[in-house]
């Protein structure tokens, strides 16, 4: 098995924050992570990033029972899928465009759940003829992605820098909703419609596919997940700036 040596040091033993360290001072040219399957703690770390992502995925699941016990879709918007639909194909092809097997993974499953997720909202759904519009221009959107990064035409690297440019806007575009949380946060002085779970779980992701991008040297990755992670501390922050009021009920029972 090969290993990969930077300045005398086994990266194969080396400490976290020595492969972190490393990367930032000494940036490979090219990274895929073919070049760092023999790296066990990039290994493990990938496991655990797509063990807690898929799980992030899994929040929709809760979505979906809500509807269900509605009878319908009304009050729920389906851009939170319709979004993270696209964007997970679009990152799909762009681990197979750099041959990451875990920007493949990770995304080929989003893919899946977010397919599952939008069927039952179809399904559910009395606004079918809008939803058909947003699918369809999605669908445009994945052809003219799809025969652009397969031609031959233009260099590899062009490809997957505006692939990746694209995905990264996409990222960042996701985090709209946090930011209109937590504008009623501030206006009604109350973290207490702030999903506390929720917040913790997207730290925890952000940090951990921030800290794969520094392994990788990946500007696509780190960008956008770097923002996640500063909104996420922003985000608590405002569990102790703004603690939850207690309800009128709970102090009612405690006299």
């Amino acid at each position: 098995m090969s290993v990969i040596v930077l300045r005398g040091i086994d990266r194969l033993t080396a400490p976290l924050f020595m492969l972190i360290w490393s990367r930032l001072r000494f940036p490979l040219t090219c990274c895929s992570s073919t070049m760092l399957e023999d790296v066990a703690l990039v290994d493990a770390l990938s496991y655990v990033a797509i063990l807690s992502t898929i799980a992030l995925f899994l929040c929709g699941v809760e979505i979906c029972q809500r509807i269900r016990r509605k009878g319908s879709t009304d009050g729920t918007d389906a851009a939170p899928f319709l979004l993270t639909f696209i964007s997970c194909c679009f990152w799909t092809q762009y681990g197979v465009l750099k041959a990451d097997r875990t920007i493949i993974t990770i995304n080929f499953i989003g893919v899946i759940i977010e397919a599952v997720y939008l069927f039952y909202y179809y399904m559910m759904t009395r606004h079918r003829r809008r939803l058909n519009r947003i699918l369809l221009l999605e669908l445009v959107l994945f052809i003219a992605m799809y025969g652009y990064t397969t031609s031959e035409s233009y260099e590899l690297k062009d490809r997957i820098d505006n692939l990746g440019f694209v995905c990264m806007l996409m990222n960042i575009a996701s985090l709209g909703s946090p930011l209109l949380a937590l504008g009623g946060v501030i206006r009604s002085k109350s973290s207490e419609n702030l999903p506390f779970p929720l917040c913790v779980g997207n730290m925890a992701v952000s940090s951990q596919w921030l800290l794969y991008g520094i392994l990788v040297d990946d500007v696509y990755i780190k960008i956008p997940n770097g923002i996640g992670v500063a909104m996420s501390i922003v985000q608590l922050s405002f569990f102790v700036i703004y603690p939850a009021r207690k309800r009128a009920t709970d102090k009612q029972l405690l006299l």
